[in-house]
């Protein structure tokens, strides 16, 4: 199952934020995120798969600044033993993002 699609049976919708171009090169739109995140209950979800080249590595990061979705969702993943992960990407997350640049370039 796609990511998108448990977003969408849990009855949450995605609010998108697309890189603009700039010259010639892609950057974050902070105005327009500025704007999105002034919505109560944002729950920002990543990964650095695709950036480093990393599919393999079953892993990504969830940014929740509201404390009582915090909490819920830390409650969720105690309950279902979610939210690990293992030796292996620990350091391949370590690698990608502190040695990372020169792939990046």
């Amino acid at each position: 199952m796609e990511f998108r699609d448990v977003i969408l049976n849990t009855k949450r919708r995605i609010i998108k934020n697309p890189l603009k171009l700039v010259g010639k090169k892609y950057q974050i739109d902070f105005q327009d995120l500025e704007e999105k995140a002034k919505l109560e209950k944002i729950v920002v979800c990543t990964s650095e798969a695709n950036t480093f080249n990393l599919c393999g590595i079953a892993d990504s990061m969830v940014i929740v600044p509201n404390e009582s979705i915090k909490n819920s969702m830390s409650n969720t993943f105690k309950k279902y033993n979610l939210g690990r992960t293992n030796a292996l990407t620990r350091i391949a997350l370590e690698a990608a993002y502190n040695d990372g640049k020169y792939w990046l370039n």
